[in-house]
């Protein structure tokens, strides 16, 4: 139990951990390409709106003279003041002055049917004009206006004499560094996640240690004092016997033996369990008929029902095969039973059903002859009664449920206990 405990405490936060690596690692790698795609945009946009080429406060003046130099300031003051009077925003007002320097691009001018008009790649030296004229046809037959060739990113408008112009422009470096850092981070993130799984696993075993060895003492204590007490139980019985023959047999001797059987019962139910839960139980698992072994125990208690008038309602499917410990499920559906023999009201029927969808499904519905109100799950705890006086009055040790729950989850199935009506416990087994 403190090692499936341990498990899920590791599982836990090493899921935790998972979840918010990814979250950080995606947030900043989406970040870094939606940079880069709203970089793309907006030189795209520029060169768009610019009939393919950077604006003229965006080109380089070099060894202009006075005269020509002078009419530029003028035409960029004009179309200052333009914009000033307009209201309206120039888009290349944010971008860095190198960025047409910094940019490789081409475009092309296509014709309404498609035929190319010219191309531009005096920016670019990896296509030639005849590349870039199939890399272009092959855009414009999957009619994409927008999109990726490559490391290029393009995009394309219709000019108001009904042509198309595409501009492509090169993001590869920003894309090779955004795939290196994709990469760099990733790659840090799993060697960070392993070496907290490691450590996790080394701090959690120090931290429940104590508890394990608390575990195993109390194991070791129950299956000694079970054993230790087997010794005495057999003296003390033979001792009753012994005076049985003797005296003959009286009300005393009789409640000694019982009381004797029924601490013997409880010591071998504990030290079965014990071993169930310490998973040391001899195993021989091999196919059966799960069905027919459901059919056989119930045939078994037969008699036991009739004489409480109990009808026994079977939904069983046949067929049903199962790899397990054929005395182990030999015992859990007796525990069934045997709950229903002692506790069932007369003249009430027990239900016992038998299917496999996809898992196997068992279920056991009888009457109760007691009211309860707790939590079902409780039934399942060790030396639990619902009633002391009637619990004892039909022999029961309080342990029948929990070996049945030891046996499932020693063979990895679930268990469940529901009341209904008040007058009704269902119990579920799924394998």
């Amino acid at each position: 139990m403190i090692k499936k405990i341990q498990t899920r405490i590791i599982a836990v936060a090493f899921s935790s951990v998972l979840v918010i690596l990814f979250t950080i690692v995606f947030s900043i790698n989406l970040i870094s390409y939606l940079n880069i795609e709203k970089k793309g945009d907006s030189i795209l946009t520029v060169l768009l709106n610019n009939d393919g080429v950077f604006p003229d406060k965006h080109q380089p003046k070099t060894d202009l003279d006075q005269e020509s130099l002078a009419e530029y300031q003028l035409d960029y003051s004009t179309l200052s003041q333009k914009n000033i009077e307009d209201d309206s925003t120039d888009e290349t007002d944010d971008m860095y002055e190198e960025t047409p320097f910094q940019t490789r691009f081409f475009t092309a001018n296509l014709n309404p049917d498609g035929s190319v008009i010219n191309i531009n790649n005096s920016h670019v030296a990896a296509f030639s004009t005849d590349e870039i004229t199939n890399i272009v046809d092959s855009v414009f037959l999957d009619e994409q206006m927008t999109g990726y060739y490559g490391d290029y990113k393009f995009s394309s408008k219709i000019k108001d004499d009904s042509t198309y112009l595409y501009v492509f422009i090169d993001l590869h470096s920003e894309l090779e560094n955004f795939r290196y850092f994709r990469f760099c981070s990733i790659t840090i993130s799993c060697a960070g996640l392993g070496a907290f799984a490691i450590m996790t696993i080394a701090i959690s075993y120090l931290a429940i240690r104590p508890a394990i060895e608390i575990e195993k003492k109390q194991k070791m204590f129950i299956t000694n004092a079970s054993h230790s007490f087997k010794t005495p139980l057999s003296i003390i019985q033979a001792n009753n016997e012994v005076m049985e023959s003797l005296n003959g047999n009286s009300q005393w001797s009789e409640s000694i033996s019982k009381q004797i059987n029924k601490l013997t019962r409880q010591t071998n139910q504990l030290v079965y369990l014990s071993r169930l839960d310490e998973g040391n139980m001899p195993e021989n698992k091999d196919n059966f008929s799960l069905s027919d072994l459901l059919k056989e125990t119930l045939s078994s208690f037969t008699e036991l029902f009739k004489k409480k008038n109990v009808e026994i309602l079977t939904d069983i499917e046949p067929n049903i095969e199962i790899k397990a410990d054929l005395q182990q499920f030999t015992e859990l559906i007796s525990i069934f039973l045997e709950n229903a023999t002692k506790y069932a009201l007369n003249d009430h029927p027990l239900e016992v059903t038998l299917s496999k969808k996809g898992s196997i499904r068992m279920t056991f519905r009888n009457s109760i002859d007691y009211e309860y109100e707790g939590d079902p799950s409780l039934l399942f705890d060790r030396f639990y009664r619902t009633d002391d006086s009637r619990n004892s009055s039909n022999g029961g040790s309080g342990l029948g449920l929990s070996i049945a729950q030891a046996i499932v989850r020693s063979n990895k199935g679930k268990i469940k206990a529901e009341i209904k009506s008040k007058d009704y416990i269902y119990f579920e087994i799924t394998f």
